[in-house]
This record gives structure tokens, C-alpha cells and sequence, in this order.
């Protein structure tokens, strides 16, 4: 139905809400880690989709990690919507960083954003003794640099990584008509 494509792909998966809701009930969960976009399917959640998440967080009172590393990446137009765009700011921590996107973790950069006061000092005390928001002079060069400078590099990424799908969906059709890519 609703599930956004994943690129040039013909089919997507789903998340089935109604045993989402139960797990949080049953488990009595207190926050759930979701990765959006997708990682390893390159699945780009709906607008639909997300709203649906929040709500059911919301009634869970289940708190909203929100691992957005891969949101640079979405695929053939793909759009990635910060679910922090639908979620009250107490109900989500969004998590993100140039490594992915630009091939550095290596530099170990990355951001936390929590809009929610309160939640922001409940996490500066709960994490304030790695002193990992100080980051280091490397991380935060490269992360500028790259968040600064690398938009043409990660177009010409994107668009080499979307023409090589295109090629192995193709060889797959004519080859190998047993697999079907999605």
C-alpha cells in the first residue's frame, strides 16, 4: 500500500503497526531504536509510515532513537523525512554524522540532536563524563569540511552507486530471471 519504493525498485516492505504496538505493550519497552532510512535495504519510510510510528510511540510513551546516518543516501529522487519533523521534541533523539555520507568514520565525527531540554540534560548527565560532545580537531574539520564542501562529491556518489544498481538489475533480468531484485 503506502510503503515508499526503495529506489528503482518495484517492490517494498512494510511495517506491520498492529504487532509493533503489541511488542512495545508486551515488552513494556521505554524507547525504540529506529533506523531510517533503512539500513541495509535503503528503505525511505513514508510520510504515512513515520506518522504511524510516532503515533504509536506516543501512546507507548516509548521515547523515538532515531538513527538517521543514511539520510544523505536515499536513492533514484527518494526524499528522507527527519521523523524529529513529525515527533514532539520530547519524543525523539535524532542521530546522525558525516560517515556514512562521506566515507569518513574513520574520523569518528557525529551529532546528537535533542530538542527537548529536559531530555538533553537527562543525556548530558547520563553521557557527560566521555566528553564525546567535545569531539576532536580532525573530526570536526572533516565533518565541516565535508558537510561544507562535499555536496558535488556526494551527487556524483549517489548518481555512479544508482547507475550501477540500474546495471545489476539489468544483468539479473537477462541472466538470472530466477532472481528478482527489489
Amino acid at each position: 500500500g503506502d510503503s515508499a519504493s526503495s529506489g528503482a525498485c518495484s517492490k517494498s516492505y512494510f511495517i506491520d503497526f498492529g504487532e509493533f504496538e503489541r511488542k512495545l505493550q508486551s515488552s513494556q519497552a521505554r524507547l525504540f531504536v529506529f533506523c531510517s532510512p533503512h539500513n541495509p535495504g535503503g528503505m525511505v519510510w513514508s510520510l504515512s509510515e513515520l506518522q504511524q510510528i510516532v503515533q504509536v510511540c506516543r501512546r507507548n510513551k516509548v521515547l523515538i532513537i532515531s538513527d538517521e546516518i543514511h539520510a544523505d543516501w536515499c536513492l533514484f529522487g527518494s526524499k528522507h523525512v527527519p521523523i524529529a519533523t513529525i515527533a514532539h521534541p520530547h519524543e525523539v533523539v535524532t542521530l546522525g554524522g558525516p560517515g556514512k555520507t562521506f566515507g569518513i568514520p574513520g574520523l569518528q565525527s557525529f551529532f546528537v540532536v535533542i530538542q527537548d531540554e529536559d531530555l538533553r540534560q537527562r543525556y548530558q548527565v547520563v553521557s557527560g563524563h566521555t566528553h564525546a560532545d567535545e569531539g576532536n580537531v580532525f573530526a570536526i574539520t572533516g565533518m565541516l569540511a565535508a558537510y561544507q564542501k562535499g555536496a558535488a562529491w556526494l551527487s556524483n556518489a549517489k548518481a555512479y552507486v544508482e547507475e550501477n544498481v540500474l546495471v545489476v538489475e539489468r544483468i539479473l533480468a537477462e541472466r538470472a530471471h530466477e532472481i528478482e531484485a527489489w
